[in-house]
């Protein structure tokens, strides 16, 4: 897996050492892999339970945000592989709701969740507020277009365990990936605020060698030119 990581990430996480940049580098890369992960279990779930649209809507959502990794390896551009990421949510999360015919469910706000935490980790605070007012107008949609419900009501998910708890754990994986890039970047502060005060240290020190060197040699001057003084009164 650790190769695998460095296949995708590994060149451009070695262009940058910005804490923050890196973190969502890597989240794009974990996210996806985590989504895959847990898909296998939701895929099974919904064949087994005849969910028909939300399989192939699962499937389309694998394709499309596995392509996220490859698009950080082959472009290694951070901001293009985080507006697909944002896109193809947006468009899931649509498609999601005209099959779950509008109505509320507890897997939809945890999905919305996901994409809105995304949003401000990804983007800056601006950006987080705007792309979350975005999927809140696409969620809206279906419940203004009720004649375009296209699939049979049977299709509706329920707010069961195993629904919900692929978008639960998700949400969880985003905070802690959160946190733990603000510890990262305040361990990083005060590792360059150490290296600061030891190279200050350092020059310090050089600077009071170098004031004692000189006045050692300031005494022997004036211990030269007193010798000195005395032998042209003798003289």
């Amino acid at each position: 897996m650790k190769k695998l990581r460095n296949w995708f990430i590994g060149d451009v996480l070695a262009k940058t050492e910005d804490v923050f940049v890196r973190a969502k580098i890597e989240l794009l890369y974990s996210f996806t892999t985590l989504f895959c992960v847990l898909g296998l279990t939701f895929y099974l779930y919904l064949f087994l339970n005849d969910f028909h649209y939300h399989f192939y809507l699962i499937s389309v959502a694998v394709i499309t945000l596995g392509s996220v990794p490859f698009i950080l390896k082959f472009s290694g551009s951070l901001k293009l592989a985080s507006n697909w990421f944002i896109i193809q949510q947006a468009l899931i999360s649509v498609i999601s709701a005209f099959i779950q015919r509008g109505a509320p469910a507890m897997n939809g706000g945890l999905w919305l969740m996901v994409a809105i935490l995304f949003a401000f980790f990804l983007y800056n605070r601006l950006g987080g507020i705007i792309i979350t007012f975005i999927f809140l107008v696409l969620g809206s949609l279906p419940s203004v277009f009720k004649d375009f419900y296209f699939v049979p009501e049977k299709e509706h998910l329920p707010d069961t365990a195993v629904v919900f708890l692929m978008p639960l754990i998700l949400n969880i994986f985003v905070v802690w990936k959160y946190i733990k890039t603000r510890e990262d970047a305040q361990k990083k502060i005060n590792d360059q605020k150490d290296e600061l005060e030891a190279r200050n240290k350092e020059v310090l020190d050089s600077i009071h060698y170098a004031k004692r060197i000189q006045n050692s040699l300031m005494t022997n001057e004036k211990y030269i030119d007193r010798v000195l003084n005395l032998l042209k009164k003798k003289t």
